[in-house]
């Protein structure tokens, strides 16, 4: 079994006390194959602890107990999909959670005060049209209603881009444009399984957002405080336990998709990703000429050693990647490229700079 609490005795809790406490995992693999529940309405609970919720929306329910599936997926083993179908008169959503986040949280070691989600997403082939939008949600909420959101992660299928917005009850305190590259957005790479991690670190207040598979970590401060004890009105904005874990897909008319999910991991720890991507690095570096033609210049003010370039596409696709031995001053031949707009990943010893950069 594999959604359950890791008891840990006191010896190894002291022995490996920075290793994450797992108190609660999902790979899909010990349900059965078929929909995950017979209930839309999220009043009945489906397999594996999981409901299911389908809008409805101008009095047309197009959400039906299909659209949410446990399938085989090559390599993976069992996966969680959330269907998307087709409709031109209106716009669809469909959750799939579950209600337990407190019971496995208040279940962590004392000092523990660090959670820890990480998922895997498919961020799907290239989307073409305006019109053909998805976009997928997946949050914590404060209690039993959707609208009092903890955090959340926002992924666009059409542009694959990620953000993670901090958020308030009923969006009163903040909505901010959560981007993940500095002032730019984290492209994920398409057609392609990434594991994301979120870190809520109660100790310092403050959220990470992690992509392992680019070496990229971010932080934000938390927006209003938040504490462990939970007050009176538990949908307080204040309240900092989680209740509720949401994955939902949100069609946006004339689009079909299938969004797939897979090793969800809750757990509690005391350690903190090292920050890796961050504004402050990536302005001491400097791009000239920009737009390029054949050879970009890339030079930073403080003589920070360069240890990698790679370029990606606007897509996140990986282009190229060169190594280098610790150069500050470096020319990049890109007379290869296609006219258009790239991300340079400047790997560097104290961290990754991203710079946007025009290729003409």
């Amino acid at each position: 079994m594999k959604k359950y609490l890791l008891y840990l005795t006191a010896t190894f809790l002291t022995a490996h006390f920075a290793d994450a406490q797992v108190l609660y995992t999902e790979d899909f693999n010990n349900l059965s194959v078929g929909n995950v529940g017979t209930d839309i309405t999220g009043q009945t609970l489906g397999q594996g602890g999981w409901y299911t919720l389908g809008a409805v929306n101008t009095g047309n329910n197009i959400v039906t107990n299909t659209d949410f599936q446990i399938v085989p997926e090559n390599t993976k083993g069992n996966i969680l999909t959330i269907k998307e179908t087709s409709n031109t008169v209106q716009t669809v959503a469909r959750w799939v959670y579950r209600s337990d986040i407190e019971t496995f949280w208040n279940q962590r070691t004392p000092g523990n005060d660090i959670l820890k989600l990480s998922f895997d997403l498919y961020t799907g082939t290239p989307i073409g049209g305006a019109s053909n939008i998805i976009r997928d949600y997946i949050y914590f909420t404060y209690g039993q209603h959707s609208l009092y959101l903890f955090c959340n992660f926002y992924f666009n299928a059409t542009t694959k881009t990620l953000r993670f917005h901090r958020h308030a009850k009923n969006d009163s305190i903040v909505r901010d444009a959560g981007r993940l590259n500095g002032y730019f957005d984290l492209i994920l790479p398409t057609d392609s399984w990434v594991t994301v991690e979120l870190y809520i670190d109660y100790s310092s207040n403050k959220y990470y957002v992690s992509v392992p598979s680019l070496s990229h970590t971010v932080a934000f401060d938390f927006v209003f405080p938040m504490i462990l004890t939970d007050p009176v009105n538990e949908e307080d904005p204040v309240n900092g336990t989680p209740q509720r874990l949401y994955f939902l897909s949100n069609l946006l008319k004339n689009a079909n998709s299938v969004i797939k999910y897979d090793n969800i991991n809750i757990s509690a720890t005391n350690v903190t990703p090292t920050v890796s991507v961050n504004t402050f690095t990536s302005g001491k570096f400097n791009l000239y000429p920009n737009p390029v033609t054949d050879i970009v210049t890339i030079t930073n003010s403080e003589n920070i050693a360069i240890e990698e370039i790679t370029v990606y596409d606007v897509t996140g696709k990986k282009i190229k990647t060169k190594k280098y031995g610790n150069e500050n001053n470096i020319q990049l031949n890109l007379s290869d490229l296609a006219m258009g707009t790239y991300f340079l990943h400047i790997k560097t010893n104290q961290g990754t700079a991203v710079k946007k950069m025009i290729k003409k």
